[in-house]
């Protein structure tokens, strides 16, 4: 009797549970724009964004915390659009994507996708975000990002009357504070603003400054008879040879832009360009001829023979060595036995003096790692990880003369050096460069990635220490150059190339006759730059209020003496980021414009150890904004600057900064522009790169504040969760930056709008971070010009 009961029980228990599945079924069909939105008394609204690539036949959510509940979102077009439908209360994530096409059919699991989980409360709108699916059939991304703003617009104009019946509420791990709760439909939707016409001055001089440069130098023959020069003018590449003896030259390559170019030996140039290859027999101006290369890309030059090393492309990264004698065509190279086995998934690798193939990174799923593979002289595989996290962090970066491989590191020093690193045991040991008071931040390799110099910055400038044997022959260099950067880029015999750059050089070639101690002007980079007069920068030191150490730099402009309007340009970052003394575009623009223009490293930068890098740690708001305000105050007294005509201005980090001076010092800055700024910091870790990686939200965690143990201080340095500043702000932001999302600045614009302040909103679409279009550099920087001059008026 009791087993028949138990048995009555289950089944009824399993009729329950199916009919509360078919119920779950009904109401995962969407709302349609117009309808009434009405929900059961344990159900939520829940919206979603969506942005595809192609049509999928449905997305599959998991039921984590239910029964047999498999809700779906059927029938997706290719496109963006938004999509909202009732849900059981519950915990839920994405389980899965279809695509079909006539009889074909392709899933992606996408179940154990980072942040991929979120909640469903009843009786409340559930914003789980933007679902977005990118790539190809055979490996595809899949994010979601909070884009709350769109949403909310989207339901205010189809579904008026539902964000005051039900609150807003983000559904994914970590709230959103600046939405959450919100019962209103109060939106501001962006349309372009109309900024004051430009004047033509400012706009002829936008089009020169930020104009691309047009020259390249990329390589010396190995007799030091020919260099080659590459010409860039919008996407077509001119490749000039050119005979160093007599500076005499002839076009060998027109077409589409170059990414590498090397020779196998004096007489033979390989060029990979952005359609295909080719190979050039070059033993004189006169006599250049093609030759055949198999499809595939060049690892490097085996150094006495000239052969090369040399991947085939389709044939499972299988890599070949052999001689190009005469040309070489694919059927020959099927013939040639594989010099190594390539490890699968290869992302890069490391070639030692002697041309061999030895440490290779490939594609991995731990986010917290990098897997590697090294190579041993018998063709063996070693794999092996180095972790990522930056306390840790070990960068592989090519090998000595001996074979042993080369990594930067900062791990048990205060200063980032280069050390041997043991595959084996993971262990770093003897040190091959190390500054006293600066990081080694990267290297120059000779014979393919053998390592000849460490460098290093030092008040701006860049330098180099010698690795084993090399000879220093750019200390004398630098004595000549004086207050520039000289970068070397290849040594034949007695011949040398060096290209020189710094703030008032856009970057000269020149090649150096050793015997005769004589430099020449080989070419310029930016010709249309050459005869112009640029402003210096001056280094200055400050100490903060706390008592710490801070570089700083000052470009002042040319004229007449008196006091020149001030703007403040914070880095970017800001973590492990600094200025540094090079040529610097936006920078020169506003100094021809008449600003001076303050450069500062605050806590945090780059190149000044393990400390300095610390002490930024959670001090976005504070410590980093106090240090580039207490720069302006020993600017003031060191500069002739005007006290009252003083803005701020950046990008990413830095626009965050311009806006923070702004809120804290309305009384000092006038006016403030934010470019690709991030303005809600909570929003960090629901959109960009931290909702994307768990390695991206474990650094911002870190550095910025947990999003739920610190969420009231990470509001109360967020300038949206604050009260709108004073002055005038101008926003410049792209629609489809995935660093600093859209979201930021509609956010700003919103608040401020409420605030009834003063701000604008430039909307770019180049799908980069910052003002990387150049038609966008050329457009606005003018319209930023116009917004300075119109609110930095002339001091009474």
């Amino acid at each position: 009797m009791p087993q028949i009961i138990l048995s009555t029980l289950l089944s009824l228990a399993l009729a329950l549970a199916i009919s509360f599945s078919l119920n779950s079924f009904a109401h995962a069909d969407q709302f349609q724009p117009g309808d009434q939105i009405e929900i059961g008394a344990n159900e939520g609204v829940v919206v979603f964004d969506i942005s595809l690539d192609l049509a999928l036949k449905r997305i599959s959510l998991d039921r984590i915390d239910g029964f047999l509940s498999i809700p779906e979102i059927k029938d997706l077009e290719a496109g963006k659009y938004t999509r909202v439908m009732a849900l059981p209360a519950g915990k839920y994530r994405l389980k899965s994507l279809q695509f079909e096409f006539r009889n074909f059919r392709l899933m992606w699991d996408v179940s154990d996708n980072w942040n991929n989980e979120f909640t469903v409360v009843a009786g409340a709108i559930n914003y789980v975000g933007r679902i977005e699916s990118m790539g190809d059939l055979k490996r595809r991304t899949v994010t979601i990002e909070n884009t709350a703003s769109n949403a909310r617009a989207y339901l205010a104009r189809e579904f008026p009357g539902a964000m005051t019946r039900y609150p807003w509420r983000h559904a994914r791990a970590y709230p959103d504070p600046y939405y959450d709760g919100r019962n209103n439909e109060s939106f501001v939707e962006h349309t372009s603003e109309q900024i004051a016409d430009s004047s033509l001055g400012d706009r002829d001089l936008s089009e020169i400054m930020f104009r691309p440069r047009e020259n390249w130098v990329l390589a010396l023959s190995p007799d030091g008879r020919f260099a080659l020069e590459e010409n860039r003018v919008r996407d077509r590449s001119t490749l000039n040879l050119i005979e160093l003896s007599s500076f005499e030259q002839r076009t060998v390559y027109r077409g589409t832009h170059v990414r590498k170019a090397a020779w196998s030996n004096s007489s033979t140039l390989l060029v990979w360009h952005n359609d295909g290859q080719i190979a050039l027999e070059t033993k004189s101006l006169a006599n250049v001829r093609p030759l055949s290369l198999p499809p595939g890309s060049l690892l490097g030059v085996v150094p006495d023979t000239g052969e090369l090393v040399y991947t085939l492309k389709g044939r499972g990264h299988e890599v070949i060595r052999f001689a190009l004698d005469g040309g070489m065509n694919m059927a020959e190279a099927k013939k040639i036995r594989a010099h190594q086995d390539m490890p699968r998934r290869a992302r890069w690798a490391l070639l030692d003096a002697a041309g061999v193939v030895r440490l290779v990174a490939v594609d991995s799923d731990n986010a917290d790692a990098q897997k590697m593979v090294y190579l041993d002289d018998k063709g063996r595989k070693h794999g092996f990880n180095i972790a990522l996290n930056e306390d840790e962090a070990i960068l592989p970066v090519g090998f000595d003369s001996k074979g042993r491989i080369l990594a930067i590191s900062q791990r048990d020093r205060e200063f980032g050096t280069l050390r041997v690193f043991d595959y084996e045991s993971g262990e770093l040991g003897e040190e091959v460069a190390a500054v006293s008071g600066a990081d080694i931040v990267a290297v120059r390799s000779g014979r393919n990635d053998e390592v000849i110099a460490a460098v290093y910055y030092r008040a701006g400038l860049r330098y180099e220490l010698p690795v084993a044997s090399a000879t220093d022959w750019i200390a004398p260099l630098q004595r000549k150059f004086s207050g520039q950067n000289v970068i070397p880029i290849a040594k034949a015999g007695t011949v040398e190339l060096f290209f020189v750059y710094g703030p008032t050089e856009p970057g000269q070639y020149y090649v150096h006759w050793i015997r005769e101690r004589k430099a020449e002007p080989l070419a310029h980079s930016a010709p249309h730059l050459k005869d112009r007069r640029f402003a210096q920068a001056t280094r200055f030191n400050l100490r903060s209020r706390d008592g710490m150490d801070i570089e700083a730099f000052m470009t002042m402009p040319d004229g007449v003496d008196g006091q020149f309007p001030l703007l403040v340009l914070p880095h970017g970052g800001p973590i492990d980021v600094q200025d540094v003394r090079t040529f610097d575009h936006e920078v020169q623009y506003f100094a021809k414009l008449g600003y001076a223009v303050l450069q500062v490293n605050f806590r945090g930068s780059a190149g000044q150890g393990q400390a300095f890098r610390d002490s930024g740690i959670r001090q976005f708001g504070t410590g980093m904004i106090d240090d580039i305000d207490d720069a302006v105050t020993s600017a003031l007294t060191q500069f002739p600057v005007d006290p009252l005509r003083i803005a701020a201005m950046g990008t990413s980090y830095g626009a965050y900064a311009a806006v923070r001076l702004a809120q804290l010092r309305p009384d000092r800055y006038r006016a403030a522009i934010g470019i690709a700024g991030v303005y809600d910091l909570p929003l960090i870790f629901t959109a960009g790169a931290s909702s994307r990686s768990k390695h991206a939200y474990e650094f911002y965690a870190k550095h910025l504040g947990d999003p739920i143990k610190d969420a009231q201080l990470l509001r109360e340095l967020s300038p949206v969760h604050s009260a709108s500043p004073k002055i005038p702000v101008l926003l410049v932001q792209d629609r489809r930056d995935e660093v600093t999302p859209f979201e930021h600045a509609l956010r700003l614009l919103s608040r401020m709008t409420e605030d009834q302040a003063v701000a604008q909103l430039i909307a770019t679409d180049d799908g980069g971070h910052g003002l990387v279009g150049l038609a966008s550099a050329i457009e606005t920087y003018p319209k930023i010009a116009t917004f300075l001059r119109t609110h930095l008026r002339a001091s009474k």
